[in-house]
């Protein structure tokens, strides 16, 4: 099996009042060169029937109102098609993750959005967060962009830092 990781998104709002930080699993491509590729539930046929990660997203919310983040979540985001065996390993996996944050819950609370995602990676085995090296100049396309990797923990840090300068720049 490919190695998982996740991909960071960030997008301003309509206003930039709101700001949506989004993490999509990817995987290495096929040739070697290590671009990120969409997560494609075939690459999981014959693997434990409850992973289904294609179109999974895990995201979280920012306001220039509000001094945190907020509206964790994990959810399928705009799957092209759906069949029915396709829903079943999508709840499969929900309640597979859901069932695990529930149990980290009752031991400890998540208290970032970077601890939030820590649980979520481990539950879905991902090993890497991806950055985007400039999120200001983003191109359509996997490989008209460069990108920045970092081992799980390190790569939550790296989220939480990247939020907190959008915080503190709503300040200003």
């Amino acid at each position: 099996m490919k190695e998982i990781k996740l991909l960071v998104n960030k997008k301003g709002g309509w206003d930039k009042e709101y700001t949506h930080f989004e993490l999509y699993v990817i995987v290495p491509d096929d040739r070697g060169e290590g671009k990120p590729r969409n997560f494609r539930h075939h690459e999981f046929d014959g693997d434990k029937p409850y992973e289904y990660f294609n179109d999974l997203k895990i995201s979280c919310m920012l306001n220039k109102d509000l001094e945190k983040s907020f509206g964790w979540a994990i959810e399928y985001h705009s799957p092209w098609t759906v069949d029915i065996h396709n829903v079943e390993k999508m709840a499969k996996t929900l309640k597979r993750i859901d069932n695990k944050l529930t149990k980290l819950e009752r031991e400890d609370r998540a208290v970032t959005f970077g601890d939030y995602v820590h649980r979520i990676a481990k539950t879905i085995k991902a090993k890497r967060i991806v950055f985007y090296e400039d999120y200001d100049n983003i191109v359509t396309g996997y490989d008209s962009n460069n990108y920045v990797e970092y081992p799980l923990t390190k790569g939550c840090k790296v989220l939480d830092e990247m939020i907190q300068e959008v915080l503190d720049k709503y300040k200003e």
